[in-house]
């Protein structure tokens, strides 16, 4: 293994691993997986110094919530034979994308929040899975473990 830093970049290198996979299921699933433990043991270890934004204060964050949900249950309404599982697909399918993608839901926009990396890139593929499968946990805690294990941020952006 070889680490270095090179043009403002923190690199690593591993020369001589054969992974037992074969070569197409590892690029697939363990690649990316590599790449998302890295990286969130990576924003863990920087810490959230300076603040990537105005933190998205609660009130907002769960109003935005409201207005996704409503789109998406909207939006599902078509699927009778399995109302719910469409529905679900349709809302993790509509967050994944919107969050990997600018930061930003349909409701996330309208209230002027983001939702951006603990450094305040934007999130990753990774992250955002991450987020939405962590989301549900979060109610019954009353905090944002979705946004810690993310490694995450809501904010207000400072201009766009």
């Amino acid at each position: 293994m070889r680490l270095q830093w090179e043009e403002g970049e923190l690199l690593l290198t591993v020369s001589g691993y054969s992974p037992r996979l074969p070569s197409r299921l590892y690029s697939l699933f363990q690649i990316p997986a590599h790449h998302l433990v890295s990286r969130l043991f990576l924003l863990q270890l920087r810490g959230p110094m300076p603040a990537p934004g105005m933190p998205g204060p609660p009130l907002p964050r769960l109003a935005a919530a409201g207005l996704d949900l409503a789109l998406v249950a909207l939006a599902g309404r078509r699927w009778r034979r399995h109302p719910w599982s469409g529905v679900l697909a349709l809302a993790a399918a509509y967050h994944l994308i919107a969050w990997s993608w600018g930061g930003r839901t349909v409701g996330a926009r309208c209230l002027g929040l983001k939702v951006v990396a603990r450094d305040g890139s934007p999130l990753s593929a990774g992250q955002a899975l991450v987020r939405l499968l962590a989301a549900p946990l979060s109610l019954p805690l009353r905090g944002a473990l979705h946004d810690r294990l993310a490694q995450s941020e809501v904010v207000r952006p400072h201009a766009d």
